[in-house]
């Protein structure tokens, strides 16, 4: 049975259950596959800046302290907030396994001074890793241009696999075709696109609407947009809703639109709309396009571009019923390429290659 050291600077805690959710199915898959888990972890976010400070000193203290020895592989998750205090410590027979998210390599927004440290400390951390985990193609060609000359292998194993157990077409939800209802799942934020989701909406005819779920600091502001475009009763924005009740919301829909300005790592929603046998129209860029088949099971529009957007919306409203349905059943089978049973097995047997290397 091999040891691992799971070291994040993420983690639930009692009163955060949310906050790095993904590190503890992390934890739960490795220890179904029987290895042996042992957390180093920060428990929830800090609320005052001096909290973090605080929580921050004491993982580094701790991180400093490990020994090392009895475990097999140090698994090593955001290494650009996790990996600083390893750069001082041998490995003593341990291998490190790095695996990359999001803002690791690739600003959310502009890259600031204090990102472009980050980025460096992650990549210092791949260039002493055993082996590395990137959760899509698009992010492991990201890294090769910034770090070509890493020699060790680089596994492409997104971020968790879909619950096609839960996320699935709902026969009693599925939309009325004699209408079209457009949907967009996600953050209500800036550069996240929502906002060219509407202003695309208004140019299509009437009886094609939408529903919204998501919150975030953008809300009002995209409010306000929908009662100036005339909106109000074509838009229903739900808000945010618990992570359960999505397959409800996916199954009420045609087409999710994911117009986000970012280039995603991954995008979790468009792999589940798909579960759900809901076709995608996404930005031509980032993690989701290399999900998309353009044509087959969903859509592809120029990022930022309000025109192309509503040409493809269009486009999908041109499409006839058979074709509508071909493309809902390529988008459920494409979203069983990543469900989870198929993503742990990828990702527990990559562990057990690392760490079995001489």
């Amino acid at each position: 049975m091999h040891k691992i050291l799971l070291v994040s600077n993420m983690y639930p805690s009692d009163d955060q259950i949310i906050f790095g959710v993904f590190i503890k199915n992390i934890e739960r898959t490795l220890k179904n596959a029987g290895f042996n888990v042992v957390l180093h972890v920060i428990r929830g976010r800090g609320v005052t800046i001096w909290g973090k400070i605080i929580k921050y000193a004491k993982f580094y203290t701790k991180s400093l302290f490990t020994d090392l020895s009895s475990f097999d592989v140090v698994h090593i998750s955001y290494p650009s907030h996790s990996f600083l205090p390893f750069f001082l410590k041998r490995k003593k027979g341990a291998k490190f396994i790095v695996r990359l998210h999001g803002h690791d390599l690739v600003a959310a927004h502009k890259e600031t001074l204090l990102f472009r440290l980050l980025r460096f400390i992650s990549l210092q951390a791949c260039r002493r890793a055993d082996g590395i985990i990137v959760p899509s193609r698009f992010f492991l060609c990201e890294l090769q241009k910034l770090a070509p000359k890493i020699a060790v292998s680089v596994a492409v194993i997104p971020s968790g696999g879909i619950d096609t157990t839960v996320f699935k077409p709902i026969p009693q939800l599925e939309a009325d075709h004699g209408k079209i209802c457009f949907g967009y799942v996600g953050r209500i934020d800036q550069g996240k696109g929502v906002d060219l989701f509407v202003r695309a909406l208004a140019t299509l005819p009437h009886s094609c609407s939408a529903i919204i779920v998501g919150g975030g600091p953008y809300l009002s502001k995209l409010e306000e947009m929908i009662r100036e475009l005339g909106l109000v009763d074509r838009c229903n924005i739900v808000g945010p809703v618990p992570y359960s009740e999505l397959p409800d919301y996916y199954n009420q829909i045609d087409l999710l639109v994911f117009p986000t300005l970012f280039k995603e790592s991954f995008g979790n929603v468009v792999l589940e709309a798909m579960a759900c046998g809901v076709p995608v129209l996404a930005s031509n860029h980032g993690a989701p396009a290399d999900f998309i088949t353009t044509g087959v099971d969903g859509l592809k529009a120029t990022p930022g571009d309000v025109d192309s957007l509503q040409q493809k919306m269009k486009e999908f409203l041109d499409l006839t019923t058979e074709e509508r349905k071909l493309m809902q059943k390529n988008a459920i089978e494409k979203a069983g390429h990543y469900s989870a049973p198929i993503i742990d097995e990828q990702y527990c047997s990559y562990i057990s290659h690392v760490s079995a290397q001489i």
